[in-house]
């Protein structure tokens, strides 16, 4: 509910911003028709340089986007990886080994559903914990053995270490410079859009406000995609949890 309520109000501001530029450039337009063609020029060359920001930022957004997928699919082939060499053990480090594995598997998902920053330090403390605990009984369940050193522990490196990237990844946004930017540049593009509109009435009016409803829906979706934890655009943690149902132990009939 927190996370719908942040982003209506987000879309809200940004439509809000635009609208206010919109409805300022068509109050003060003065454009003649001898004018159109200079004001023709202006509009362009700003719509062009808003095209080119939303276009960069949409492009790197949907880039992070992607690299977080790939970062939870490679983590869920590490883990199962992990889960099934854990067979090679004898009885009772294997028991115990999966049942750390089972922890850890539950633990990452909890730290998907967080989305306050406190609920994530906590449940990151958490994860960090059961990490700790898995390393210490793989290592005392392989023992001195090279072969399984190198059979079982490789694999949990790798999903230590895809859950660094995943946090690292997290962490990664538009710089606040260039939103700023980008909003900046649509208000003027949006400004400009209706300068030379204040004589021509409705029939261009309502496909300009289309238009800037599409721009702002554009850069709202563009800085959406960038907060994964926040935002409504997430990150399916689906590999995971697929993971955990087949690392459950089959219930009783």
């Amino acid at each position: 509910m927190n996370s719908w309520i942040g982003e209506v109000l987000i879309a809200a501001g940004l439509l809000g911003v635009l609208f206010g530029a919109f409805f300022a450039g068509r109050a003060m337009g003065r454009a003649s028709d001898s004018d159109q063609t200079h004001l023709g020029i202006i509009q362009g060359a700003s719509l062009g340089i808003l095209g080119l920001l939303i276009g960069f930022s949409f492009s790197g957004a949907m880039g992070r986007f992607g690299d977080r997928r790939e970062i939870i699919i490679h983590e869920a082939n590490a883990v199962s990886t992990a889960w099934m060499r854990v067979q090679l053990l004898p009885d009772g480090p294997r028991g115990e080994l999966r049942e750390q594995l089972l922890l850890y598997t539950r633990a990452r998902l909890e730290l998907f559903e967080a989305r306050s920053e406190d609920e994530f330090a906590r449940a990151e403390a958490h994860v960090q914990g059961v990490q700790d605990r898995l390393w210490l009984r793989a290592c005392d369940a392989v023992g001195d053995s090279h072969s399984l050193r190198e059979l079982i522990l490789p694999p949990l490196n790798e999903a230590f270490d895809a859950r660094s990237e995943r946090n690292a990844s997290a962490r990664s946004h538009i710089p606040g410079a260039v939103v700023v930017a980008l909003v900046l540049s649509a208000m003027l593009s949006t400004a400009m859009i209706s300068y030379g509109q204040r004589k021509r009435g409705a029939p261009l009016l309502y496909p300009a406000i289309g238009l800037v409803v599409l721009i702002g829906t554009v850069i709202w979706v563009t800085i959406d995609l960038d907060f994964p934890r926040s935002g409504l655009v997430q990150v399916s943690d689906r590999p995971l949890r697929e993971l955990l149902q087949q690392m459950m132990p089959p219930s009783g009939g």
